[in-house]
């Protein structure tokens, strides 16, 4: 019984080992599929092959040096104040990586290429927007679409600046500002076609403004 019991076992644990190479294979070929398909869909929007695979591996690099952060384990805050490392900042992985995309391709083909990680949140707030909006404001169908697509628009483009130049602050500033300046005119100018009330925005800093609706 016993004999058996250890040759059950011995199958089972040849069984599991088995299983860990099946699961390992299966990664690794959903991975290359992964992969493939990034490669073809940059190919679609004017990215050559050569430079997709080097933003494949800058992807790649930028997750292992998080990963590197996640596994550094915490010791003594005031020690470590002093402590000689070369072991980035979270900002600092991400900023990397926005330099080292944005010298291989433009804006446009960043927004292209990585626009859909930024829907959730154009989503969200957009539709917090439009929601503050109707809460003072009554809207039919066609201007809420027109609006909100308009707002969809911006927070898009603000997620996207956001991003593709957040290796260099003083630039990004610049070009959400920008990015805000002529949202606030094409605001006021959709407002008058849509027969709404033109109002004047709050500026609350050098670059935010809340919008008088």
């Amino acid at each position: 019984m016993r004999k058996f019991s250890l040759l059950i076992l011995l199958v089972f644990c040849s069984n599991v080992s088995g299983w860990s190479q099946i699961d390992s294979d299966i990664s690794k070929d959903n991975a290359i599929k992964k992969n493939e398909i990034f490669i073809s869909y940059a190919k679609e929007i004017g990215i050559d092959s050569l430079t997709a695979v080097t933003i494949l591996s800058l992807i790649e690099k930028r997750k292992n040096d998080l990963q590197s952060l996640n596994d550094e384990k915490v010791g003594d805050e005031i020690s470590e104040l002093f402590e000689s490392t070369d072991l980035k900042t979270k900002s600092e992985v991400k900023q990397d990586f926005s330099r080292d995309l944005a010298q291989i391709i433009t804006k446009i083909e960043f927004s292209k290429l990585f626009g859909h990680v930024f829907m959730k949140n154009v989503k969200k707030k957009s539709d917090s927007k439009i929601g503050d909006l109707k809460k003072i404001e009554k809207l039919n169908k066609d201007q809420e679409k027109e609006i909100t697509a308009m707002m969809k628009t911006f927070y898009f483009n603000e997620e996207t600046i956001t991003a593709y130049f957040a290796f260099d602050k003083k630039l990004q500033n610049q070009k959400l500002s920008a990015l805000q300046f002529r949202f606030e005119k094409k605001y006021k100018e959709l407002r008058e076609k849509l027969n709404l009330e033109a109002k004047s925005s709050v500026k609350v800093n050098n670059r935010t403004y809340l919008w008088k609706n």
